[in-house]
């Protein structure tokens, strides 16, 4: 056997140990970066099955209720107050009834029998009727009324007069429409098929026997108030008032509730109706009422409120600009108010006085801050008429702090003695 000479001993060695290290490099390697990666690998494969097997499932059936509601509500810019309305009030049965395919044909195909049958459904004669009871309990707000279902300013104001002649009622306040007045979305629970809903209040002094005034009370809580039954639009009905609204045509199953809907929002009487004389054979005490004292002369007063659908560009337009008035006016009569308290120089002692003074400082702080704010309205009304109703509400909303910040004016200018 030949010796190995050292020079060659310390070549192999070193071979060996620089084949020890590239193999260790090696092993760090795959142990830090591909194990890792075929990991990784392994669960995109999972999620990547997952997703194919979601990809079919909405190819053949389409997301369902959860997952539409979480993608509707990031599209933040599309959450409009009708959208956010039908997304609270669908439920989970109405959802896969008629959007989810149950049958063996392909999504599209699914949704192009139910687009057909859904325009066949609109042409029969019974959604008709069923648009028809719509719009007349909950009509479109215009600037004209010459298609039906509409309301204008000059519709409304013969409506509440022919009802006041209907139910043989008088009154010596002006009837017409004023600013119109927003609703929450905790009271959107009238009809979800429309987009916008605003109502349009009405205060009234009424003059007229027990009787009809118990009878037009009977009216407004009930009138435009639905129900759904066997998929139909049912709308309330009694026998207890025997009228027809004047100038409609009497017909059988004429229902005089069949019209715009409306709430009392307060109702105050100088006196109470007599009720000391209680009612025998069960018979209710309103119906006692009126047969005992219904002849009398009685008087109410009476807040209302009368629901629509929109409202006109026209009536938006002069809002805002009402709104950029009152703002500035206000902001001059604060300044001046100011300019007051400094130039009298008063050492106030009483701490509602210094309370009155402070509180002026901070609302005149307040209104310049909404300057931009108010200025921009106009910019935005103008800017996108598609969202004229986003832009009232806006206006609403600063009106109403508007008004509260000029109470508190008046307040603090009352207790100072600066008029």
């Amino acid at each position: 056997m030949k010796k190995i000479n050292k020079r060659i001993q310390s070549a192999i060695t070193q071979g060996f140990i620089f084949n020890t290290i590239i193999i260790v490099v090696l092993l760090g390697v795959i142990i830090a970066y591909i194990v890792p990666n075929i990991v990784m690998i392994e669960e995109e494969k999972k999620a990547l099955n997952t997703k194919v097997e979601a990809y079919k499932r909405i190819q053949k059936e389409w997301i369902t209720l959860k997952e539409f509601k979480n993608i509707y509500g990031q599209k933040k810019e599309k959450k409009d107050a009708y959208i956010v309305n039908l997304l609270r009030n669908i439920d989970k049965e109405l959802y896969e009834n008629n959007l989810k395919n149950t049958t063996n044909k392909s999504y599209s195909e699914f949704l192009l029998e139910r687009k057909e049958y859904i325009f066949e459904k609109k042409e029969n004669e019974n959604f008709r009727k069923m648009e028809k009871k719509i719009n007349t309990i909950l009509p479109s707000y215009t600037d004209t009324s010459r298609t039906e279902g509409t309301l204008s300013d000059y519709k409304f104001t013969n409506f509440i007069e022919t009802l006041l002649f209907t139910f043989n009622l008088e009154t010596q306040d002006s009837i017409g429409v004023g600013t119109i007045s927003t609703i929450s979305e905790e009271d959107t629970n009238l009809l979800t098929s429309k987009s916008s809903i605003f109502y349009i209040p009405l205060h009234l002094k009424l003059i007229g026997k027990k009787a009809d005034i118990l009878d037009f009370i009977h009216y407004i809580e009930n009138v435009g108030s639905i129900s759904i039954e066997k998929k139909e639009l049912i709308v309330y009905s009694d026998n207890s008032i025997k009228k027809v609204i004047e100038g409609e045509k009497y017909f059988r199953g004429y229902n005089i509730y069949e019209n715009q809907i409306t709430d009392i929002e307060s109702i105050t009487m100088p006196q109470y109706i007599d009720t000391s004389a209680e009612p025998t054979n069960g018979e209710s005490l309103i119906n006692f009422v009126k047969k005992s004292q219904g002849r009398d002369k009685f008087t109410i007063e009476i807040n209302m409120r009368f629901y629509v659908s929109g409202i006109p560009d026209y009536k938006v337009e002069k809002f805002i600009s009402e709104v950029i008035k009152t703002h500035s006016t206000l902001k001059k009569d604060i300044q001046s108010t100011s300019a007051k308290i400094k130039k009298r120089n008063q050492k106030a002692t009483s701490s509602d006085v210094l309370f009155s003074i402070s509180t002026i400082d901070s609302l005149l702080h307040i209104v310049i801050s909404m300057e931009e704010e108010v200025k921009s309205l106009k910019n935005e009304f103008f800017k996108n008429k598609s969202k004229i109703e986003e832009v009232y509400k806006k206006s609403y909303e600063i009106d109403n702090k508007l008004s509260k910040i000029q109470k508190a004016l008046n307040e603090s200018k009352n207790i100072i003695e600066i008029n």
